[in-house]
């Protein structure tokens, strides 16, 4: 056995020691001389004391095993060895000399680049990363199965097949159309939106829109509120034109200004009052309201109203709806729940007087008065009126 492996080392060595490749190694160790310094080899040094902390007695215990088993397999190859091919390990040989030289000309054009990497490599690899990458190799190799690594490939392929050249076109149009718009003042709002839509979802804000979600998903099917809303979409187109859509984003950025944390909050309490006001009863009349919107919003309807506003408009002056605003306020002070029961009860008895007869008689009344009620009459009947009021006054004097 001792004599096999001097011959084999011998051909081995015959082969490779041709004066080609021993002058290729002169030129390598030429190249490689002015990297083999004494702070070279101090970081080698360096790099081997970091790795050593690898070669744990758990980790020699696990190798022992492995020797172990791999014994009898080299004892097979001996007993075999009659079986080698020598001249295809000679051929292999030879493709070395070509790896040498290679590996020469590899150096000689990277010998700057290689030399840094020592020391990079020596702050890189201190004990603490050594240990931390021993952990992650640890934890990471039972999960990394070939059932894992299949379904990575498959996970990287698909990309592939979506980010196709039109794809990436139709991204690069989108940026260059988003990037005038993404400037560092429109960015601070958005961030501030961000901040204070933060604020407004909150637990019981988020419980409370789930809830709204799940009644309204049964008004939102297919043949009731999304039939009908489909109806509204060309007339809402009418009035999205050029003018409203400029006012929206005037709105939009007014927004910016409205939703502040006080707002934000405030909005949260109206969410959760929303939640004990839209049951089921008031999303079916909500249903019924569509179907009325429906057949009353029609184009002409549409076109109708759009004159009619135009010529109200120059007659309604702001100090007219600050007239309405107060008749609503104070409707809605007097429209309590009792006030509401007792119009009712009082509506229900005079609904039972109030018969045929009677109103034909206020019909009578309100054609003969009519008559009576026509603007000269209407003059005298107050000059009347204001006479009999001061002769009264002045008897009860």
């Amino acid at each position: 056995m001792a004599g096999y492996s001097s011959l084999r080392g011998f051909l081995i060595a015959n082969v490779l020691l041709i004066t080609e490749n021993v002058e290729s190694i002169h030129n390598l160790l030429e190249e490689v001389s002015h990297l083999l310094t004494e702070d070279f080899f101090n970081e080698i040094n360096n790099l081997l004391y970091n790795t050593s902390t690898l070669l744990t007695s758990s980790f020699i215990n696990e190798t022992k095993p492995l020797i172990t088993e791999i014994d009898p397999l080299l004892s097979d190859l001996s007993s075999n060895s009659s079986a080698f091919n020598i001249p295809q390990l000679l051929t292999s040989v030879n493709h070395k000399s070509r790896v040498i030289q290679e590996a020469n000309n590899f150096l000689s054009s990277n010998a700057d680049a290689i030399q840094p990497l020592p020391n990079t490599t020596i702050d890189l690899l201190t004990t603490d990363v050594v240990n931390k990458i021993g952990s992650i190799v640890n934890s990471t190799a039972p999960v990394f199965t070939t059932e894992l690594a299949d379904n990575l490939k498959n996970t990287l392929d698909n990309p592939g097949d979506l980010l196709t050249t039109g794809l990436i076109n139709e991204v690069n149009d989108i940026l260059g159309e988003v990037t005038p718009f993404l400037t560092t003042s429109n960015v601070q709002k958005i961030n501030n939106l961000l901040s204070n839509d933060n604020n407004s979802l909150t637990a019981q804000m988020v419980r409370n829109t789930e809830a709204l979600i799940s009644d309204a998903s049964q008004l939102l099917s297919d043949k009731t509120a999304l039939t009908k809303a489909e109806a509204l979409i060309p007339i809402a187109l009418k009035f999205l034109s050029d003018q409203p859509i400029n006012e929206i984003s005037t709105l939009i950025k007014n927004g910016n200004g409205l939703l502040t944390s006080v707002s934000a909050t405030q909005t949260g309490s109206l969410v959760d009052s929303l939640g004990s006001f839209l049951t089921n009863q008031t999303l079916n009349e909500f249903e019924t309201l569509l179907n009325v919107a429906e057949t009353l919003l029609t184009g002409e309807f549409a076109n109708t109203t759009g004159t009619l506003i135009d010529t109200i408009e120059p007659v309604i002056p702001p100090k007219l709806l600050q007239q309405v605003a107060t008749l609503l306020y104070n409707a809605g002070q007097l429209l309590t729940a009792d006030a509401t029961d007792q119009i009712l009860q009082l509506i229900h008895k005079v609904s039972l007087v109030i018969g045929p007869t009677v109103l034909d008689q206020v019909k009578n009344l309100t054609e003969r008065g009519h008559t009576l009620v026509y603007p000269n009459r209407t003059n005298t009947t107050t000059v009347l009126i204001d006479g009999v009021s001061e002769s009264t006054t002045a008897e009860t004097s």
